[in-house]
């Protein structure tokens, strides 16, 4: 199902304009961090998609998380305990949160030849219209999502 809705992502026309957004220094990487920025509205709007708060949310899916951990890939095991203690699905809702995990993406980019730069002066650059675009984006999202799991929501 993943893999099903990050096709449907890579493919959706507003996340394609939401990427032409991005700046030249970092369009290599627009993909990752329009996904990034929309985990951001995402954690930010949540109440509007969810009657569970973000928090017991959080709290569920870590849970769910180490009772798993025996068949996830070894990088996201390594990363496990600090996604735990930081929070990161919470500290997204903040700006600061979203550019605490961008600096550590930039970190690893760093050595390449096309390291990031200041990934998070694109979100605050393109604030709202991110954020419009997000709010275009997600219900059909929501709904691909359904389809996939064979639930049928009318709004």
């Amino acid at each position: 199902m993943h893999r099903k809705l990050n096709g449907f992502t890579d493919s959706n026309l507003v996340f394609l304009e939401s990427k032409k957004r991005i700046s030249s220094l970092n369009r290599r990487f627009a993909g990752v961090l329009i996904d990034m920025f929309y985990d951001h509205f995402l954690s930010k709007n949540w109440c509007k998609y969810s009657s569970m708060p973000l928090e017991e949310y959080a709290d569920n899916f870590y849970n769910m998380l180490k009772r798993f951990s025996y068949c996830l890939p070894d990088k996201l095991i390594a990363r496990m305990p600090l996604m735990i203690e930081e929070n990161w699905l919470v500290s997204y809702r903040k700006i600061d949160g979203i550019k605490k995990s961008l600096d550590r993406i930039s970190w690893r980019f760093s050595k390449s030849k096309h390291p990031l730069l200041n990934p998070a002066d694109e979100l605050v650059r393109n604030y709202e219209s991110l954020e419009l675009d997000f709010k275009t984006f997600f219900p059909y999202t929501i709904e691909y999502a359904n389809k996939l799991k064979g639930i049928h929501v009318c709004y």
